[in-house]
């Protein structure tokens, strides 16, 4: 019942994007209008459809930052009281979907993020497909420090992820067991999963 709550409270910020006629991966309502996803993903696309709790809405790439697989969203032309709302919801969801539920969530996730990780620690990856909201559990497997990517991006600490992984989690939320997101699920070399922290992304739409 723990876990299945925690997935549930993490799906409102959990996006869908679209890339084209076929690619679709994840990407996490961080607060406000904006959405951040894996830059390597986005590339050089201007304009992508984000599905975000049942609203199809249009957001602008309004910074790619390669160096640390970060890029953020902007979606278009919605109030705060309207992006993020489930309009498919039923009334006993209404308290876990609420914009204002879904706003203040993004807006702390990162604030609520632990000093340190730790080997071993469960954690659960919540993206979105065209089909609805997806999560895995999977465990931490190394915590590192501070490190450089092969682009020259600080990282501010070495995440890998023991989790079942598919393309349609690049760019997904990364939960701990008390529902912070602690880092973004990217893809690395030779098949290892890796966690972009929530301090890294921070860092970058702060500059933004």
């Amino acid at each position: 019942h723990e876990r299945r709550a925690l997935v549930h409270n993490a799906v409102p910020k959990a996006a869908a994007i679209i890339l084209g006629r076929r690619r679709v991966l994840s990407g996490i309502h961080w607060r406000d209008d904006l959405i951040v996803t894996a830059a390597e993903a986005i590339g050089g696309t201007d304009q992508v459809t984000v599905l975000l709790n049942g609203d199809e809405l249009t957001a602008d790439t309004i910074a790619t930052d390669l160096t640390t697989d970060v890029a953020i969203l902007r979606v278009r032309s919605r109030s705060p009281s309207t992006v993020g709302a489930d309009r498919t919801s039923t009334p006993s969801d209404t308290a876990a979907t609420a914009p204002d539920a879904v706003t203040r969530a993004a807006n702390t996730g990162a604030a609520n993020v632990p000093p340190s990780l730790r080997v071993g620690e469960t954690i659960a990856v919540v993206g979105r497909t065209l089909r609805g909201p997806t999560a895995i559990w999977g465990t931490i497997q190394l915590v590192g420090p501070a490190w450089n990517s092969r682009r020259g991006g600080k990282i501010d600490q070495r995440l890998e992820l023991d989790v079942g992984f598919d393309p349609s989690f690049e760019g997904a939320a990364v939960i701990d067991t008390s529902g912070n997101i602690v880092a973004m699920a990217v893809p690395g070399p030779n098949g290892r999963v890796l966690g972009i922290p929530a301090a890294t992304i921070e860092a970058v739409v702060a500059k933004v």
